[in-house]
């Protein structure tokens, strides 16, 4: 796994939801790496993390799959925090 750590400011974080018909316009997506005709994103949603550059995390899978995953991701962030104060 590669790592690259680029931090933003958690106020600066977009965060964006979309499907398989909004994501090229949403995401200003090139689409040459797709060019062998499989879907850009193939599962109903995808959720992106993104620093305001574009770099980040995108996650796919179903409403109630990203559901959980943010849900997973809060309860993360309270445990930490309420363990830190």
């Amino acid at each position: 796994m590669r790592q690259r750590i680029e931090w933003t400011p958690a106020k600066k974080a977009q965060v964006s939801v979309v499907t398989p018909e909004t994501i090229e316009d949403s995401w200003n997506l090139d689409v040459a790496p797709w060019d062998d005709g499989s879907p850009i994103l193939g599962a109903p949603f995808g959720l992106g993390l993104f620093s305001p550059n574009g770099d980040g995390l995108s996650v796919a899978g179903t409403a109630d799959e990203l559901v959980e995953f943010a849900e997973r991701i809060l309860r993360i962030v309270q445990r930490l925090v309420d363990h830190a104060a």
